[in-house]
Protein backbone atom coordinates (compact mmCIF):
# COMPACT_ATOMS: atom_id res chain seq x y z
CA UNK A 1 0.00 0.00 0.00
CA UNK A 2 2.69 2.02 1.02
CA UNK A 3 4.53 1.44 -2.33
CA UNK A 4 1.76 2.49 -4.46
CA UNK A 5 0.82 5.72 -2.35
CA UNK A 6 4.57 6.72 -3.36
CA UNK A 7 4.37 5.82 -7.18
CA UNK A 8 0.68 8.31 -6.68
CA UNK A 9 2.87 10.90 -5.44
CA UNK A 10 5.52 10.71 -7.57
CA UNK A 11 3.67 10.66 -10.97
CA UNK A 12 1.72 13.48 -9.33
CA UNK A 13 4.96 15.75 -8.95
CA UNK A 14 6.26 14.32 -12.61
CA UNK A 15 2.87 15.99 -13.99
CA UNK A 16 3.07 18.67 -11.95
CA UNK A 17 6.44 19.57 -12.99
CA UNK A 18 4.75 19.51 -16.80
CA UNK A 19 2.50 22.11 -15.98
CA UNK A 20 5.89 24.68 -14.12
CA UNK A 21 7.80 24.04 -17.61
CA UNK A 22 9.58 27.44 -18.66
CA UNK A 23 8.37 27.77 -22.76
CA UNK A 24 9.21 31.35 -22.43
CA UNK A 25 13.15 30.71 -22.74
CA UNK A 26 13.25 28.84 -25.90
CA UNK A 27 12.97 25.49 -27.78
CA UNK A 28 16.66 24.43 -26.45
CA UNK A 29 16.05 25.14 -22.90
CA UNK A 30 12.50 23.81 -22.81
CA UNK A 31 14.32 20.61 -24.21
CA UNK A 32 16.92 20.54 -21.71
CA UNK A 33 13.93 20.66 -18.52
CA UNK A 34 12.42 17.49 -20.72
CA UNK A 35 14.84 15.28 -20.79
CA UNK A 36 15.87 16.17 -17.44
CA UNK A 37 12.20 14.90 -15.93
CA UNK A 38 12.17 12.07 -18.75
CA UNK A 39 15.61 10.42 -17.47
CA UNK A 40 14.61 11.00 -13.69
CA UNK A 41 11.16 9.13 -14.04
CA UNK A 42 12.68 6.58 -15.69
CA UNK A 43 16.10 6.19 -13.17
CA UNK A 44 17.77 5.97 -16.99
CA UNK A 45 21.27 6.85 -16.60
CA UNK A 46 21.72 7.95 -20.16
CA UNK A 47 19.19 10.02 -22.07
CA UNK A 48 18.61 12.02 -25.82
CA UNK A 49 15.74 14.12 -27.14
CA UNK A 50 15.23 15.38 -30.81
CA UNK A 51 12.52 16.63 -32.46
CA UNK A 52 12.10 16.91 -36.55
CA UNK A 53 11.51 20.48 -38.31
CA UNK A 54 9.20 20.96 -40.71
CA UNK A 55 11.10 18.39 -43.74
CA UNK A 56 10.95 15.71 -41.52
CA UNK A 57 15.06 15.90 -40.37
CA UNK A 58 16.55 16.31 -37.00
CA UNK A 59 16.11 19.91 -36.23
CA UNK A 60 16.61 20.52 -32.44
CA UNK A 61 17.98 17.85 -30.06
CA UNK A 62 19.69 17.31 -26.41
CA UNK A 63 21.93 14.58 -25.12
CA UNK A 64 22.11 13.90 -21.17
CA UNK A 65 24.99 12.05 -19.88
CA UNK A 66 26.16 10.82 -23.39
CA UNK A 67 29.63 11.14 -24.53
CA UNK A 68 30.42 13.14 -27.55
CA UNK A 69 31.00 9.90 -29.61
CA UNK A 70 27.53 8.03 -28.31
CA UNK A 71 25.31 11.31 -29.22
CA UNK A 72 27.00 11.34 -32.75
CA UNK A 73 25.57 7.58 -32.67
CA UNK A 74 22.51 8.20 -31.90
CA UNK A 75 22.42 11.22 -34.18
CA UNK A 76 24.13 8.94 -37.31
CA UNK A 77 21.29 6.14 -36.57
CA UNK A 78 18.23 8.44 -36.97
CA UNK A 79 17.25 6.14 -40.26
CA UNK A 80 17.94 2.65 -39.38
CA UNK A 81 18.31 2.88 -35.30
CA UNK A 82 16.23 2.62 -32.15
CA UNK A 83 15.20 6.33 -32.45
CA UNK A 84 14.27 5.64 -35.96
CA UNK A 85 12.09 2.80 -35.56
CA UNK A 86 10.07 4.27 -32.66
CA UNK A 87 9.64 7.51 -35.01
CA UNK A 88 8.54 5.80 -37.62
CA UNK A 89 6.25 3.10 -36.39
CA UNK A 90 5.07 5.25 -33.19
CA UNK A 91 6.05 2.89 -30.83
CA UNK A 92 7.67 2.44 -28.00
CA UNK A 93 10.79 0.59 -27.82
CA UNK A 94 11.85 -1.51 -24.73
CA UNK A 95 14.71 -3.72 -24.78
CA UNK A 96 16.53 -5.18 -21.94
CA UNK A 97 19.97 -5.66 -24.35
CA UNK A 98 19.95 -4.07 -28.42
CA UNK A 99 22.98 -6.39 -28.37
CA UNK A 100 20.51 -9.37 -28.19
CA UNK A 101 17.16 -7.58 -29.86
CA UNK A 102 17.06 -9.06 -33.24
CA UNK A 103 15.29 -5.72 -35.03
CA UNK A 104 18.69 -4.32 -33.59
CA UNK A 105 21.74 -6.86 -33.40
CA UNK A 106 22.30 -6.97 -36.67
CA UNK A 107 23.53 -3.00 -36.28
CA UNK A 108 27.22 -2.84 -36.58
CA UNK A 109 27.03 0.22 -34.02
CA UNK A 110 25.39 -1.93 -31.48
CA UNK A 111 28.04 -4.18 -31.26
CA UNK A 112 30.74 -1.85 -31.50
CA UNK A 113 28.95 0.18 -28.77
CA UNK A 114 27.65 -2.78 -26.30
CA UNK A 115 24.44 -1.03 -26.12
CA UNK A 116 22.54 -3.15 -23.58
CA UNK A 117 18.98 -1.51 -21.96
CA UNK A 118 17.47 0.85 -24.08
CA UNK A 119 13.86 2.99 -24.00
CA UNK A 120 12.72 4.89 -26.55
CA UNK A 121 9.39 6.02 -27.28
CA UNK A 122 7.91 8.44 -29.79
CA UNK A 123 6.53 12.10 -28.83
CA UNK A 124 3.35 13.28 -30.54
CA UNK A 125 0.62 11.30 -32.24
CA UNK A 126 -0.29 10.17 -35.02
CA UNK A 127 2.46 10.89 -36.50
CA UNK A 128 5.06 11.51 -34.02
CA UNK A 129 7.86 14.63 -34.32
CA UNK A 130 10.15 13.01 -32.06
CA UNK A 131 11.27 10.66 -29.75
CA UNK A 132 13.23 10.35 -26.50
CA UNK A 133 16.10 7.45 -26.13
CA UNK A 134 17.05 6.40 -22.59
CA UNK A 135 19.77 4.03 -22.09
CA UNK A 136 21.14 2.00 -19.30
CA UNK A 137 19.89 0.98 -15.89
CA UNK A 138 21.21 0.65 -12.69
CA UNK A 139 20.68 -2.89 -13.21
CA UNK A 140 19.87 -5.41 -15.42
CA UNK A 141 17.22 -6.56 -17.83
CA UNK A 142 14.67 -3.93 -19.22
CA UNK A 143 13.09 -1.06 -18.02
CA UNK A 144 10.30 -1.96 -15.75
CA UNK A 145 6.61 -1.87 -16.50
CA UNK A 146 5.57 1.29 -14.72
CA UNK A 147 8.88 3.12 -15.82
CA UNK A 148 7.30 2.15 -19.26
CA UNK A 149 3.79 3.19 -19.01
CA UNK A 150 4.84 6.27 -17.32
CA UNK A 151 7.55 7.37 -19.82
CA UNK A 152 4.41 7.05 -22.09
CA UNK A 153 2.24 9.04 -20.35
CA UNK A 154 4.85 11.71 -19.83
CA UNK A 155 5.48 11.96 -23.83
CA UNK A 156 1.99 12.21 -24.04
CA UNK A 157 1.33 15.15 -22.07
CA UNK A 158 4.46 16.99 -22.99
CA UNK A 159 4.15 16.35 -27.09
CA UNK A 160 1.51 19.52 -26.75
CA UNK A 161 3.97 21.79 -25.02
CA UNK A 162 6.65 20.92 -27.04
CA UNK A 163 4.71 21.02 -30.33
CA UNK A 164 3.64 24.54 -29.27
CA UNK A 165 7.05 25.12 -28.76
CA UNK A 166 7.84 23.88 -32.05
CA UNK A 167 5.32 25.40 -34.09
CA UNK A 168 6.87 28.44 -32.69
CA UNK A 169 10.50 27.94 -33.67
CA UNK A 170 9.76 26.95 -37.25
CA UNK A 171 7.73 30.23 -37.75
CA UNK A 172 10.66 32.17 -36.38
CA UNK A 173 12.78 30.11 -38.51
CA UNK A 174 10.35 31.58 -42.01
CA UNK A 175 10.84 34.89 -40.90
CA UNK A 176 14.51 34.39 -39.36
CA UNK A 177 16.26 31.49 -41.00
CA UNK A 178 19.43 31.84 -38.28
CA UNK A 179 16.93 31.41 -35.48
CA UNK A 180 16.46 27.47 -35.37
CA UNK A 181 20.57 27.49 -35.48
CA UNK A 182 21.00 29.72 -33.25
CA UNK A 183 19.09 27.98 -30.41
CA UNK A 184 21.39 24.52 -31.16
CA UNK A 185 24.69 26.77 -30.75
CA UNK A 186 26.30 28.46 -27.99
CA UNK A 187 28.57 32.44 -28.26
CA UNK A 188 26.44 33.55 -30.71
CA UNK A 189 24.63 36.94 -29.22
CA UNK A 190 27.04 39.48 -30.22
CA UNK A 191 26.38 37.86 -34.20
CA UNK A 192 24.18 40.08 -35.58
CA UNK A 193 21.94 39.74 -38.82
CA UNK A 194 18.69 36.70 -40.30
CA UNK A 195 19.81 36.65 -43.84
CA UNK A 196 19.65 33.78 -45.01
CA UNK A 197 23.74 33.59 -45.94
CA UNK A 198 24.23 33.67 -42.53
CA UNK A 199 22.32 31.15 -41.62
CA UNK A 200 24.10 28.62 -44.25
CA UNK A 201 27.44 30.04 -42.59
CA UNK A 202 25.76 28.75 -38.92
CA UNK A 203 24.80 25.33 -40.65
CA UNK A 204 28.59 24.86 -41.70
CA UNK A 205 29.30 25.53 -38.17
CA UNK A 206 26.59 23.31 -36.83
CA UNK A 207 27.94 20.54 -38.57
CA UNK A 208 32.06 21.25 -37.89
CA UNK A 209 31.37 21.90 -34.24
CA UNK A 210 32.25 19.67 -31.22
CA UNK A 211 28.82 18.16 -30.23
Amino acid sequence: MNEQLEDVQRERDLFRRILELDTSSGLQALLGETLELLVQASGARKGYIELRGSDDSPAWSLARGLTDDETQLVREQISTGILGHSIRTGETVNTASALTDERFASRGSVSLHKIQSVLCTPIGQPRPFGAVYLQGRQTAGPFPAAAVETLRLLARHLAPVLGRARTQSLEAAQADPTQTLREGLQGLDGIIGRSEALAEVLRIVTLVAPI
